[in-house]
């Protein structure tokens, strides 16, 4: 599970990392350190990897913490009962 902004400190996207972790583990939680508004501004690269993801989530707040790991639990239980 990622945690972070995604931000690439004017580096290029590694999309294929993201791709090719994706491909290796059942389930992709990015828990993203700053508001919604944020992503993909300035030298954010989250929007080239949140297509590998299976849920991106807002942490920025402790409510957003809190929602995020409610998520997380949703996609884990989805991932049990094989849907």
């Amino acid at each position: 599970m990622p945690v972070g902004d995604a931000r690439a400190n004017q580096f290029p996207a590694c999309a294929w990392l993201a791709e090719e972790l994706r491909a290796h583990v059942r389930r992709v939680a990015w828990l993203v350190t700053e508001p919604a508004e944020r992503w993909g501004t300035g030298d954010s690269r989250l929007l080239d990897y949140a297509p590998h993801a299976d849920l991106v989530h807002e942490t920025a707040t402790l409510d957003g913490l809190v929602a995020s790991l409610a998520a997380v639990l949703r996609l884990a239980r989805r991932a049990r009962s094989g849907r």
